[in-house]
């Protein structure tokens, strides 16, 4: 049952050469919490998270991947097939939210048209939308 709802492995950009094939050919953007790195690909699309060292200790790199993490685990179903994306954790994400976050993702994957066609961004999950 837990197993149900992590981002699963296929979903994930895993491997080194994985990275450095989105980071060679792929077209980058920012905002002040994240950065992202999007290129094409085959197959599903797949998602790769990066805190770097600069970014603080090991509880705040990782405390920072799982917010991407999951905010993109329900952005996933949304997104084009063969799309490549890297993000990568920025200052400005110390003690975000998660809402603040998954805004964030909306707009950058938005702009750099990795969703399908139709999508809405009432269509996307926010914590504070009551079912």
């Amino acid at each position: 049952m837990a197993g149900e709802f992590h981002l699963h492995k296929s979903r994930r950009i895993r491997r080194n050469a994985e990275y450095k094939y989105v980071y060679r050919r792929g077209k980058s953007a920012a905002a002040p919490l994240m950065a992202m790195v999007v290129a094409r690909g085959r197959g599903k699309a797949r998602a790769g998270f990066s805190a770097g060292k600069k970014y603080g200790n090991s509880v705040k790199r990782n405390r920072a991947k799982r917010l991407m993490r999951e905010s993109y685990r329900l952005l996933a179903g949304y997104m084009k097939p063969g799309t490549l994306v890297v993000f990568i954790a920025r200052k400005g994400m110390l003690g975000a939210s998660f809402e603040k976050v998954h805004t964030t993702m909306i707009k950058l994957l938005g702009k750099n048209g990795c969703f399908k066609d139709g999508f809405d961004e009432k269509d996307a999950y926010f914590p504070d939308k009551r079912i």
